[in-house]
């Protein structure tokens, strides 16, 4: 049906068009707010027939409270990426501080990314005092929103919405129109993100070890893992581990007394199903867990990340825990550690090097290795690594060099674009 491809072609623009916008943020982008207030004048008026709607900046530059107004429908919005009640309340105040009230009789705040889940509304009112109706169910609004009103129209002005979409986010050459500079040289900009993949079930189970009977008995001379009262549980599980002769790698994590993995704990042959209880594995849809709640999410995120570190140091990538960050680790007996990537065409480059000292060839100065921080972003029900490529420099192939700090300036200091590109590449 054609009605029903040109409304799932429509859902598919906007979610990306979502997806770039909080990409730039998480790049502190913040320009991409600008931008994105131009191009929602003719989606909105299409949608909402605001016929005219004028974005307020272009004619007072930081227009008070508002961006976008329509002078006839006395209507006025707020374009925003924050989508906190802070912000709201923010907008709202400045709405009655300038009697914007006097010229728009409704006011509308559209997250350009996504708002939450529930608003309690905990003191509109107060801002408001019945100057103007506000609604916090129908004036807080984002994407799903506008798609909600689109469902229902008939294919002729749903065909004119997707072409308006279309225009701007449809054809990946086109992508330029997201740059906030939209009137001067183009330039093409790449996102530092990249999709992640994971089984679609997780295993949780109770933990079945006590954690004061292993923390005394970490303190036997026979074993390497030393514990305290304040130690963390992923330690304390280590542990648990080691008293059993046993060892497992770093991709699971804990919660509320609870082991949480993509491994099966049903496995009798995996170490970690001999410090659970077995009668309480549940094997969950990971989706399902993570869309609970945001405690689950952070949870899930955290998994994640272990699950990251675990893979790339069979890769020979380490986490340098002090700075935070993923840094190739040195080959043995060898200078240099070298990778092939494939760009345009096949490429070498070198990931880690030894430095010696100058005025001693055959001394070690410094290891320079390129790195990379990384944080997993949820963006509408798809997660992605946001990757920033480092630099670090390292005494021994891992403990931060006395140079590491001033070393870093320099090299930043003379990296230009295609450069940090070309590191995120390989």
């Amino acid at each position: 049906m054609r009605l029903l491809e040109t409304q799932n072609r429509i859902n598919e623009l906007m979610t990306q068009f979502v997806t770039r916008v909080k990409g730039y943020s998480a790049m502190t982008r913040t320009d991409i707010n600008h931008v994105a207030e131009t191009l929602l004048v003719p989606i909105l008026a299409e949608i909402y027939e605001y016929r005219n709607l004028k974005n307020l900046n272009h004619i007072d530059y930081n227009y008070p409270a508002i961006d976008l107004g329509d002078d006839i429908a006395k209507v006025a919005l707020q374009i925003t990426s924050t989508p906190d009640s802070t912000k709201i309340k923010y907008t709202l105040q400045k709405f009655v501080e300038h009697k914007l009230y006097e010229k728009y009789q409704r006011l509308i705040v559209y997250i350009i990314t996504e708002k939450q889940n529930y608003y309690s509304g905990n003191g509109f009112d107060e801002i408001i005092q019945g100057k103007f109706e506000f609604n916090k169910k129908s004036d807080i609004q984002d994407y799903q929103d506008l798609f909600k009103t689109v469902i229902k129209f008939q294919i002729e002005k749903a065909e004119r919405v997707r072409m308006i979409l279309e225009k701007n986010f449809g054809d990946s050459k086109n992508y330029y129109l997201l740059n906030p500079l939209l009137d001067k040289e183009k330039e093409q900009v790449t996102l530092n993100l990249v999709e992640l993949n994971f089984p679609a079930q997780l295993y949780i189970a109770n933990l079945s070890i006590i954690r004061d009977r292993i923390i005394e008995t970490s303190k036997n001379p026979q074993y390497k893992c030393k514990l305290n009262n304040k130690s963390y549980w992923k330690e304390v599980i280590r542990a648990a581990l080691e008293q059993k002769n046993l060892q497992f790698s770093c991709d699971w994590t804990t919660h509320s007394g609870k082991l949480i993995t993509f491994h099966d704990l049903t496995d009798f042959n995996l170490p970690l199903s001999h410090i659970i209880d077995q009668s309480t594995i549940e094997i969950i849809d990971s989706q399902n867990y993570y869309s609970r709640n945001l405690d689950n999410e952070r949870v899930f995120k955290t998994l994640l990340g272990r699950c990251l570190q675990q893979q790339l140091y069979q890769r020979g990538v380490s986490w340098q825990n002090q700075e935070k960050m993923f840094i190739f680790s040195p080959t043995d007996n060898q200078d240099k550690r070298k990778l092939i990537w494939h760009g345009e065409k096949e490429n070498e480059r070198t990931v880690c090097e030894k430095i010696m000292k100058k005025n001693n060839p055959n001394e070690l100065l410094k290891y320079k290795h390129l790195g990379f921080k990384t944080e997993c972003r949820k963006f509408a029900d798809k997660w992605y690594l946001l990757i920033k490529p480092e630099w670090f420099f390292s005494f021994d192939g891992y403990q931060k060099s006395f140079y590491h700090k001033d070393s870093l300036s320099w090299l930043k200091c003379n990296e230009n674009n295609k450069t940090v590109f070309n590191h995120f590449r390989c």
